[in-house]
């Protein structure tokens, strides 16, 4: 009996030693996080442990992507490099659910996990006009070209599809989009005044997203005939009978370029009935060819492209 006693008491003071030199397990250490960012593709996400206790320093963290969308080359260790334990970045490169996970544990706290999805949607493609024209041709009955080939999509996804229409056009126009291709877009337009064209594109994820582009088109001008060498406005030009004068003058047209100008000289001694000259640019006038005192006329008739003309009427007088 006294030896069972003595056992028994043996037992109860290892016991009570053991409590005493053993530290508890305390309850289990908050795994809570919080996330932001603008949540699209390839635009970083931040997760940050929201509920450290600062008493608890025996405690580790650990996170982890567990989940990621079809196609995605992340990992489960795929954060930027950070020395602050208490917060991670990764960069998503789909679209999709991603799973990440925060475990905390301690050698005094029970382990505890906080899961979460974050939903990354997918970048709207950049849609971009660009105008294939010269100041000059926005005149009526001109085609005007535009360009679709610099949109883009942020996240390297491919366009499918360009969509292009006529948002607003002058009142009475009967415009109508020009055959082209997808990426091309051709009007004519019909009347002067202001025009807006949309471009409405979409990328393989279905994603939409358009721009606008305004323009103004002018009336139908003639050319502008600035200077005449020599000058018209004298009522009455001398020229000797063997000189040889040069006629010459300074254009400007909306409609095209000089070059394409076309040039009609032509030659009158009654201001009436015209002949036929040159189609040179300038004109050399030989007098030799008149008595003196003879009224020569000569007309220079100036058209564009759009059959817009204007003219010019030189008087000369066969001089000795």
């Amino acid at each position: 009996m006294i030896k069972i006693l003595k056992y028994s008491s043996l037992i109860v003071v290892f016991f009570v030693t053991g409590c005493l030199f053993t530290e508890p397990i305390n309850e289990k250490v908050s795994s809570g996080f919080n996330y932001s960012g603008e949540f699209l593709v390839n635009k970083p996400v931040v997760l940050e442990y929201s509920d450290i206790d600062e008493k608890a320093s025996d405690i580790t963290l650990r996170w982890q992507i567990e989940k990621v969308p079809l196609y995605s080359v992340m990992e489960e260790n795929s954060f930027l490099p950070s020395n602050d334990i208490t917060k991670r970045v990764f960069i998503p490169d789909v679209p999709g659910n991603y799973v990440v996970s925060l475990s905390v544990e301690g050698k005094y706290h029970a382990k505890s996990k906080t899961t979460k999805t974050i939903r990354i949607k997918n970048n709207l493609p950049v849609a971009i006009i660009k105008s294939l024209n010269g100041i000059r041709d926005f005149v009526v009955y001109r085609k005007l070209s535009f360009d679709a080939s610099n949109s883009y999509d942020i996240d390297y996804n491919k366009i499918i599809s360009f969509k292009w229409s006529i948002l607003s056009a002058p009142k009475g126009s009967a415009v109508k989009r020009d055959e082209s291709s997808d990426k091309k877009f051709v009007i004519t337009p019909d009347l002067p005044g202001s025009y807006t064209i949309k471009l409405l594109v979409e990328d393989i994820n279905e994603e939409f997203n358009y721009t606008t582009y305004s323009f103004y088109v002018h009336d139908e001008e003639n050319p502008k005939i600035l200077r005449t060498i020599p000058d018209n406005n004298i009522k009455l030009i001398p020229i000797r009978e063997n000189e040889i004068k040069k006629l010459d003058f300074v254009v400007t047209d909306k409609t095209t370029d000089n070059s394409k100008l076309k040039y009609i000289w032509e030659i009158s001694t009654d201001n009436n009935n015209f002949f036929l000259l040159s189609n040179s640019r300038a004109l050399n006038f030989n007098g030799s060819n008149y008595g003196i005192g003879d009224l020569i006329y000569i007309k220079l008739t100036i058209i564009n492209l759009l059959n817009k003309s204007s003219e010019v009427l030189w008087k000369f007088v066969i001089v000795k």
